[in-house]
């Protein structure tokens, strides 16, 4: 639901409209309020000329919606409504904010406004709502009310307000404090204390949510640790939680990933596939491959010391991503014909290589199970002949050979750091594995390939978006691995979860998506993380405080972030004395009447 009313009657009347949307609670207060509500703000409709994007995945690499460019200034919607996509946010802050840029045309009301609307509401609806609502205020009263809201249901009534405190020293907070600001809510009645405190480290990078340009940005993940408890525990003081995450965020394709040199293949890989969407492009033989610098004559030249030079492969006595396995026959392969400049060298280079090798006595160990491995097999037992390839044929043997060596690379890292089952971890591989179909010819002894008429590049395009979450499941192994700190049996772990979240389900659907998405993020329970996090401070921390007196539920929430949650309000970013214990502190006050 969107309705909108006449703004105030002063200057924003120009200007601002009053709106209501029933949605999801906006970004920057889902630590506090979850449940589906109706948020009242002001919208500016000038907003509506600003370009809007959507560019990132949410947490378990889950679309959402955004493209926020960053601000330095501490105003951050003179920024998001500038809408300057040259500003580079990487480079000139340090910190992301977390609110999308739709989130910073919500607009915030004078408090007087606000409750104007809520008593309205309630009167044209029989003083019975659906959903709660939530105001934004613009904090201008004396007690820089950012929140007020409201829920009368035929069971209760609920009542909550939002205050920022200001941005202070942790030692000016202790629990003690809160606990009595707490009891200040109950009307002074002491009564038990229910806890639910919540922590989190920013282990690794900064919040990625709206990073626009990830060349520009000069970290490629984040690694936050989140633990809960239910226990009465002061700031900054850790116990065995009830529940441990370590919550991963990566740009994939950055250039500073550990396997970055693999996502290039990915992109080669996307671009045959682009050519063999293409009719014109497929058949044409000038089609561009690559800028190689070789020549025809230089490949066919690596073909033949290929041929005539195979070594025998010895077991790999140390994994590294430098030399992730040995080298096979088919992988040199690989390397040699992704040189080629157009389609038409490509073919030529096939053709040479079948004849090789259909004059050869080699005997090549060859595993690979792609179409090009089934068919240099068949060429060294003799049993068939060397095939007239078409121009899309080709370049099709190219991506399954691509593909296969892929595959196998992403097999023996996931296999380095913990044992899973191939079959389960590649079932759907094994599905998708296209197969040669062959005819007998005029001679009984050696067979032909048989030309498909068409090429399945659906079937391609599944193949490269299955490696593609491989790819990711890789690349946030490493970042944990790399930047996380966690103890060896905790990452083995967490590696077979990240493996089975990626393979079992179809979080990336293209390889376009991720291009366009390059924002991914996954969450994992863990059994232990004092060890990354042991003498940090918390980038939040909250405490949920809730006691029940008669008919009547107190909640008291503090809410501390070294970094302001709101887009509309100031942000002290100059002060520089002691600044790892200055938080901005916020305290949200629920009372819930239970009718009886």
């Amino acid at each position: 639901m969107d309705t909108s009313t006449n703004g105030v009657c002063d200057e924003q009347e120009i200007k601002y409209e009053l709106r209501s949307t029933t949605m999801l609670p906006p970004s920057y207060i889902k630590d506090i309020i979850q449940e589906e509500l109706l948020l009242v703000y002001h919208y500016n409709k000038a907003d509506d000329l600003v370009k809007f994007e959507t560019n990132f995945i949410n947490i378990k690499v889950q679309r959402s919606s955004s493209s926020a460019a960053s601000d330095i200034t501490g105003s951050p919607l003179k920024v998001d409504l500038k809408g300057d996509d040259s500003f580079s946010p990487c480079l000139k802050m340090k910190h992301y904010h977390s609110w999308t840029d739709l989130e910073a045309k919500y607009h915030p009301l004078p408090i007087e406004t606000s409750r104007e609307f809520i008593r309205n509401y309630l009167k044209e609806r029989k003083k019975i709502t659906e959903k709660p609502i939530v105001a934004i205020c613009d904090g201008s009263n004396p007690l820089k009310t950012v929140i007020v809201g409201i829920h009368k249901t035929k069971e209760y009534l609920l009542t909550s307000t939002l205050n920022q405190l200001g941005f202070k020293h942790i030692d000016d907070f202790s629990l003690e404090k809160m606990e009595k600001c707490h009891y200040l809510n109950c009307r002074g009645r002491q009564s038990n204390i229910f806890y639910s405190i919540t922590s989190k480290y920013t282990i690794y990078g900064t919040f990625l949510q709206n990073v626009k340009n990830i060349t520009d940005c000069d970290q490629y993940g984040n690694v936050t640790i989140e633990t809960k408890s239910s226990n009465q525990c002061g700031f900054n003081k850790y116990e065995r939680s009830s529940e441990q995450k370590v919550l991963l965020q990566l740009l994939a394709g950055h250039p500073k990933s550990s396997v970055h040199f693999l996502w290039e293949q990915l992109l080669i890989l996307q671009h045959y596939i682009d050519i063999l969407s293409d009719p014109d492009k497929s058949q044409d033989p000038e089609t561009c491959l690559c800028d190689g610098l070789l020549d025809l004559q230089d490949i066919c030249c690596h073909i033949k010391e290929l041929t005539t030079n195979v070594c025998k492969y010895e077991k790999q006595q140390e994994f590294e991503l430098a030399n992730i396995r040995n080298m096979t026959f088919m992988d040199q392969l690989w390397d040699i014909l992704r040189q080629c400049n157009n389609l038409c060298m490509l073919r030529e280079c096939l053709t040479f290589l079948f004849e090789t090798l259909a004059e050869s006595n080699l005997t090549i160990p060859i595993t690979e199970k792609c179409s090009l491995a089934i068919l240099v097999n068949g060429l060294l037992e003799g049993k068939l002949g060397v095939p007239v390839l078409r121009y899309p044929q080709a370049l099709e043997f190219l991506f399954e050979l691509g593909a296969e060596k892929l595959k196998n690379d992403y097999e023996a890292i996931i296999k380095n750091f913990c044992s899973l089952s191939n079959n389960s971890l590649f079932a759907e591989w094994n599905e998708l594995h296209s197969q040669l179909y062959f005819q007998e010819n005029f001679q009984k002894v050696r067979q032909t390939i048989c030309a498909k008429s068409e090429v399945n590049v659906a079937k391609h395009a599944t193949k490269l978006a299955f490696l593609s979450r491989i790819h990711i499941a890789v690349e946030m192994i490493y970042l944990l691995k790399n930047e996380s700190g966690v103890a060896e049996d905790v990452l083995v772990d967490a590696c077979k979860t990240i493996c089975k979240s990626y393979t079992d389900s179809k979080l990336i659907n293209d390889f376009t998506d991720l291009l366009a998405v390059p924002l991914c993020e996954i969450s994992l329970s863990v059994s232990s993380v004092e060890n990354c996090i042991k003498g940090a401070l918390p980038t939040s921390w909250q405490v949920q405080m809730i006691s029940k007196i008669k008919n009547i539920e107190y909640m008291t929430i503090f809410h501390l972030s070294k970094y302001q949650i709101f887009p509309f309000l100031d942000t002290d970013d100059e002060v520089e004395s002691d600044t790892e214990k200055l938080y901005y502190i916020y305290t949200y006050i629920q009372n819930k009447h239970i009718n009886q």
